[in-house]
This record gives structure tokens, C-alpha cells and sequence, in this order.
């Protein structure tokens, strides 16, 4: 993938590898062409949002018990229990409840 971008050499089997190869892998990492390949595929990485869309759709797909009660694309990792309610927290909504004293670590189960 990386050598059909442009943005750097073919790849070389270990059991192939030798100097002169490696020296000719490496200028092709040094020229220009193979540079600003290289940064056209970073660039399309960095506005990509597939990793983000990925995250979103698994959380999305959680069944509702797993999932935290206050923000619900985050998943549960905390059980809050004060008599008869219960309340399923994330991490990040029960560091801040907990930062901001409004939550007792005593009342949470993982």
C-alpha cells in the first residue's frame, strides 16, 4: 500500500534484505517524489474520520445496559447505587462527579 501510494519503496523480505538494497529502499525514502507522496497520504490520514466513525458506531451498537446513562455514546464502566436508583456512569462522567464532590467513590461498583 505504501509503495503503490508513491510514498515509499517496495517492501523487502527479510530473507531478500541486503545492503545495496536497503541503501536503494532508503534513497527512495529520501527523494522528493517519495516525500511529497508521503505527505499527501498523511494529509488524507488526518482529515480521515474513520477511526472516529468506528468508535461512534461500536458505542452505537452497545446494548442500553452497558451503556452510561449521562452520555450515552460512552460506555459504562460504573454502577452508581443510592437506595432504590441505580445509574450506569462512565469513566470520564464519574471522574467529573467525583472531581466536583457531587458523587461519593463508596457508591460506585465497577
Amino acid at each position: 500500500m505504501v509503495a503503490a501510494s508513491g510514498a515509499g519503496p517496495e517492501p523487502i523480505p527479510y530473507r531478500s534484505l541486503t545492503a545495496l538494497g536497503l541503501a536503494r529502499a532508503i534513497t527512495t525514502c529520501l527523494a522528493p517524489e517519495t516525500q511529497l507522496a508521503a505527505r499527501q497520504v498523511a494529509d488524507r490520514m488526518s482529515a480521515d474520520k474513520g477511526v472516529k466513525t468506528a468508535v461512534q458506531s461500536f458505542h452505537a451498537q452497545l446494548p442500553g445496559n452497558v451503556r452510561c446513562d449521562i452520555i450515552e455514546d460512552e460506555a459504562a464502566a460504573w454502577t452508581f447505587r443510592e437506595g432504590n436508583n441505580t445509574m450506569r456512569l462512565s469513566k470520564k462522567v464519574a471522574a467529573v462527579l467525583l472531581r466536583q464532590s457531587m458523587l461519593k467513590p463508596d457508591k460506585l461498583i465497577q
